[in-house]
C-alpha cells in the first residue's frame, strides 16, 4: 500500500510536529521488531531468551501496527488501516495462545476473532466499490482487497475452530503460536526490506540479500509449521507392539 510520509500533509500544518513523532515511533518499533523477530527465530525455542525476544517483538510490533493505522487514517489509506491493524491482532492473539493454559479459552480469544472479522467485512466491500470503478479504489483495483479479506477470513476460520473446541493445546497450540508470530514478522520484514527500498543506499536496492531478508521469515514459519505437523503424526501414530 502507499508510503506514509509528511508530503500527504499540506504545508505548514500543525500536525507536522505530531505526525513526524508518529513516524519516529513507527520507523523505530519496525525496526526493533525486525531485529527482535530475527532474534526469536534464532535462539533457542522455548528459552528464556526466546521469551525475552518474543515480548520486545510483541510490544513492538504493537506499537507499530498502531501507528502505522493511525498514521493512515490521515491519508483515507484503508489498506494500511487494516494493515496495521492485523499485525497488532497477531502479535497479540499468537502471545495469548502461550499464555493461556493448554485446552482453555477466555474472554480474550473471542474478542480478538471480532478483528480478522472486522478486517474481512470491510475489505470485501471496499473490493466490490473498488470493482465497480474504472479506476479502482484510492489507486488500487479489487485485486489487493480480496486478498486482504481472504487472509482475514482465514484468520477468523481459525479463531473459530480455537473457540468451538474450547482451545488448543500441544502441537497445536505451538503451531497456531509460531505461524501467527512469524507471519507478522514477515509482514514487517517483507514491508522494509521488499517494499521500501526506496530508503536504502543505491548500491544496495535490488540486492538479493534485501529479497532473503524479507522472505526468510515467511519460509522459517513454513519450515516450523511443516515440522509441528509432522511431529504431530508421529505422536498419535501407535507404538508397534510385537503381540498386536
Amino acid at each position: 500500500m502507499t508510503a506514509i510520509s509528511l508530503s500527504h500533509l499540506p504545508a505548514g500544518s500543525w500536525l507536522h510536529g505530531p505526525i513526524l513523532a508518529l513516524l519516529a515511533l513507527h520507523i523505530g518499533a519496525a525496526c526493533v521488531a525486525i531485529l527482535a523477530g530475527y532474534g526469536a527465530m534464532g535462539v533457542r525455542k522455548g528459552g528464556s531468551l526466546h521469551r525475552r525476544f518474543g515480548l520486545v517483538f510483541v510490544g513492538s510490533m504493537a506499537a507499530m501496527g498502531l501507528t502505522a493505522s493511525l498514521l493512515a487514517v490521515r491519508i483515507h489509506e484503508r489498506g494500511n488501516i487494516v494493515a496495521g491493524l492485523l499485525a497488532v491482532y497477531l502479535v497479540v492473539s499468537a502471545w495469548i495462545t502461550v499464555r493461556r493454559e493448554p485446552g482453555r479459552i477466555g474472554r480474550a480469544e473471542v474478542a480478538a476473532a471480532f478483528v480478522p472479522f472486522g478486517v474481512a467485512a470491510l475489505m470485501v466491500v471496499s473490493g466490490l466499490q473498488a470493482a465497480a470503478s474504472p479506476v479502482g479504489l484510492e489507486g488500487y483495483p479489487a485485486g489487493p482487497y480480496f486478498a486482504l479479506a481472504l487472509v482475514a477470513g482465514l484468520l477468523l476460520a481459525g479463531d473459530l475452530a480455537v473457540i468451538r473446541s474450547g482451545g488448543v493445546s500441544g502441537a497445536r497450540r505451538l503451531a497456531r503460536h509460531a505461524g501467527r508470530m512469524g507471519f507478522a514478522l514477515f509482514m514487517a520484514a517483507s514491508f522494509f526490506f521488499i517494499g521500501r527500498q526506496a530508503l536504502m543506499p543505491v548500491w544496495l536496492r535490488g540486492a538479493a540479500i534485501l529479497y532473503l531478508l524479507g522472505l526468510a521469515p515467511l519460509a522459517m514459519t513454513l519450515y516450523w509449521l511443516v515440522r509441528l505437523r509432522l511431529g504431530r503424526r508421529k505422536a498419535r501414530r501407535p507404538a508397534f507392539s510385537p503381540g498386536g
